[in-house]
């Protein structure tokens, strides 16, 4: 059955092929994707699958890796689909990693995360990795024996990313993802008060444009602060900007929820115009009210 599934996902594939991975393979950021979504079937059949197309189930390892994924599906109207990844942990319970044996990376940005919960949670005996809509396309665990569409990857030769050259950040800034930032825990303010103590120590709200700068500040952090950012919709509602101008990437995979049924953010309306990473969903964004007392996160500024 999964073979004439095959038959009919190819030809929806047809138009979205890109000369740098072979058909019906479509380039998506560094990886050759096949999404069989005509297809839905249980964790090891979608293996099976990937397998008769050369293939292997899609690892998304790097938080790069995945925003190209999410962006992927969100912009060729797949946002719907429960995909399957490859991942597990049926092997030892909580040790999650993929089936060549790569460990998957836990936390913020790939897994669900919300106020007094976050995935995975092995809720009913969940040992297989898909990425879940009602989560607004993060990672979630679930049974193996549910149907779900399958992702395909090609193995391919990939260019390594240009690391980017460690700075040297003077106190109390460190260096992060190619950023020197500076988490002032020691003051709490409003949002325009905070601008005023990053620009004493010569540097601004920080403005976090790169999933891999989010990442390395997730892993940074360890206290329960909330954070302020750079990011406001002060001067339009609903149009977020960093205080240089730039706009401000919006949904899955920098900005969080406090549960399904709430909505992701931004959702605070005219009430909440500034923009902060909250401790207690995982540090994705949020928005807030601007005169909160919350602790800055500067940026240096270069001179």
């Amino acid at each position: 059955m999964w073979q004439l599934m095959i038959a009919i996902s190819l030809l929806g594939n047809l138009s979205r092929v890109r000369a740098s991975c072979t058909y019906p393979y479509v380039t998506v950021g560094e990886k050759c994707l096949f999404f069989a979504t005509m297809a839905e079937v249980p964790h090891s059949e979608a293996r099976q699958m990937c397998h008769s197309m050369d293939g292997e189930l899609a690892a998304l390892l790097t938080p790069t890796q995945f925003k190209d994924f999410v962006d992927y599906i969100k912009d060729n109207g797949f946002s719907g689909h429960r995909f399957w990844l490859d991942g597990s942990d049926a092997a030892a319970e909580g040790l999650w990693q993929t089936s060549a044996g790569h460990p998957l990376p836990m936390g913020t940005p790939f897994w669900a995360t919300f106020y007094g919960n976050s995935e995975p949670n092995n809720k009913g005996n969940e040992d297989c990795l898909e990425v879940f809509p009602t989560y607004f396309n993060y990672m979630n665990d679930v049974s193996c024996d549910t149907i779900r569409t399958p992702v395909c990857e090609k193995s391919v030769a990939s260019a390594s990313r240009n690391a980017t050259a460690p700075k040297d950040c003077p106190m109390p800034y460190v260096e992060l993802a190619g950023l020197c930032l500076a988490f002032v825990t020691w003051a709490d303010q409003g949002w325009a008060e905070a601008r005023q103590t990053c620009h004493g120590l010569s540097g601004e709200l920080a403005a976090i444009t790169d999933i891999e700068q989010l990442r390395a500040v997730y892993l940074y952090l360890h206290q329960e602060s909330i954070f302020w950012l750079g990011g406001s919709d002060g001067e339009e509602e609903g149009s977020w900007t960093w205080t240089g101008g730039a706009a401000v990437d919006m949904g899955t995979p920098f900005w969080g929820f406090i549960g399904s049924a709430e909505g992701q953010e931004p959702k605070g309306g005219a009430a909440e115009n500034c923009l902060c990473l909250d401790a207690r969903a995982g540090h994705f964004f949020f928005d807030a009210r601007c005169g909160a007392s919350l602790n800055p996160l500067c940026m240096l500024v270069q001179q």
